[in-house]
């Protein structure tokens, strides 16, 4: 009787799983040694498996994968379901699985089924869930000690600023690969911001809380290579055409350091600071396509500057409005966040948060890069933060956090012609694919979790989206990464 009754359960846990989950396999090309070959799982993973019923007739088997999730086939599981990567190789702790057999917020995330049976039938003892983690801990590996995603060609990288690390996306298989620890230390050092070098070689990642600009390998196993003191609270970094030479704003408030860097990307040393009054709280920046002129601006000074980065030397500097003084602390009505030059290089366009906690929209202002003269205010969502112009260059998408919305402007006549609404919770960087198809989006969600399982307890995980570009919606599909999504990079 109990064996039918436990029959019985599995039935309706496949069955519950369907409704609930609404999974599809994505079959797409792998990077593992027999692509398309059936590939188990090592020994001792398969009895746990088994002994938690994850192969029961009706549950995660090869014939009938409830969810589309097949725990049998060691490929198909590493390449995750519609809703993203099911296990992250050496990252137990951040795996989908394990938040869906875990039931203690002290060893893991938890997350919630939506159903109580389907929830004590998946949750496991904690010395199975440490099992588990332990397995994911050290690569996830097939039984012939295959690691999944060492080959991963078309990368998408996105900063985990809570927790000091840094998100390995595959860009086509929208899967999160990689979750790299920067920092092995107690302190949080907050890793706000990314760049790429031209040649698809190196990483560049702001430290903002700690002073440090880290250079990481920008292929498997992207460790970090080199790293750079360059100022109190480093914002925002650009790197040169030559992939030589790196410029880097000094977010700090206090006033005590204000200028803007530049260092050596090879030496990995501070060679010239341009420094000014005005400079408080340095954030945006952005380079012309030729490598001539840094635009940079300051948050709390409200000012623009142009450096000629021949002499390293302001050519030229305007206040963001007539009522913004000189002395390095603006109105606080602007505060200017990040900074995009059109593809012509004839205009500046400069994301404005506005003031603290505001509920009115916000702006992004315009003006021509010859002699920062104003030429027109967009308005735009409220707080808006990183914004990315699309791959034919007619338009630029905007990151409005406290609207969970983004705005797309036409760059041809300077509207505001589309709003997305609903993108996630807290968005606060975009990019492109190269065909310019996929949106792909970073979502602090500080604020919630719009993920396909509630989270029990206070874990914070990121949950990245993406947008069809063709149509402005949002695909199902979500990318799931540690706490505090910021700042986003791709390299195709």
């Amino acid at each position: 009787m109990k064996e039918r009754i436990r029959k019985y359960l599995y039935a309706l846990l496949s069955v519950s799983l369907l409704y609930v989950l609404t999974f599809s396999m994505k079959g797409c090309e792998q990077d593992f040694i027999q692509p398309g070959n059936f590939v188990r799982f090592p020994d001792a993973v398969e009895v746990e498996m088994n002994a938690a019923g994850c192969f029961a007739t009706s549950c995660h088997n090869n014939d009938d994968a409830a969810g589309g999730l097949n725990l049998e086939d060691w490929e198909k599981a590493m390449n995750g379901t519609i809703n993203g990567a099911i296990f992250i190789p050496y990252s137990g702790f951040w795996s989908h699985f394990i938040a869906i057999i875990n039931a203690d917020t002290a060893i893991a995330p938890v997350k919630s089924l939506l159903n109580p049976q389907l929830d004590q039938f998946h949750k496991l003892p904690n010395e199975k869930v440490t099992f588990f983690m332990n397995y994911i801990d050290q690569g996830a590996k097939s039984i012939n000690n295959d690691v999944a995603f060492t080959n991963v060609s078309k990368k998408l990288f996105i900063t985990n600023q809570g927790v000091d690390m840094l998100a390995v996306i595959d860009a086509e298989r929208q899967l999160v690969t990689r979750l790299v620890q920067l920092d092995n230390s107690q302190q949080l050092k907050a890793p706000h911001y990314i760049a790429g070098d031209p040649q698809n070689r190196f990483l560049y990642i702001t430290l903002i809380s700690d002073g440090e600009i880290l250079k990481v390998n920008a292929n498997y196993p992207y460790e970090v290579i080199g790293s750079a003191n360059v100022g109190i609270n480093p914002a925002h970094v650009v790197i040169s055409p030559d992939g030589n030479t790196g410029y880097v704003t000094n977010f700090n408030s206090s006033g005590s350091e204000r200028d803007v860097r530049r260092f050596n990307t090879n030496t990995m040393q501070v060679d010239g600071i341009v420094t000014d009054v005005r400079l408080t709280a340095s954030h945006g920046i952005v380079l012309s396509s030729d490598g001539q002129f840094l635009y940079a601006a300051s948050q709390f000074g409200e000012w623009i500057f142009k450096i000629n980065t021949s002499t390293f030397e302001i050519e030229d500097d305007a206040p963001m409005s007539p009522a913004v003084p000189p002395n390095g602390f603006g109105t606080g009505s602007m505060k200017p966040y990040d900074l995009k030059i059109s593809p012509d290089g004839s205009l500046l366009f400069i994301s404005c948060l506005g003031p603290s906690n505001s509920q009115v929209n916000s702006i992004v202002k315009v003006y021509n890069t010859s002699d920062l003269s104003f030429v027109q205010d967009i308005e735009v969502g409220r707080s808006p933060l990183l914004m990315e112009i699309t791959p034919n260059g007619q338009q630029l998408w905007v990151c409005n956090k406290n609207s969970n919305s983004v705005s797309v402007i036409d760059i041809a006549t300077l509207a505001n012609i589309v709003t997305i609404p609903d993108v996630g919770i807290q968005p606060h960087g975009v990019v492109f694919s190269s065909d310019g198809q996929f949106a792909f989006l970073s979502n602090e969600s500080l604020l919630g979790f719009s993920g396909h399982h509630p989270l029990v307890g206070s874990t914070s995980i990121g949950v990245n989206t993406i947008i069809r570009t063709a149509t402005y919606t949002l695909e199902d599909r979500v990318m799931e990464t540690a706490t505090f999504p910021a700042g986003i990079l791709i390299m195709e």
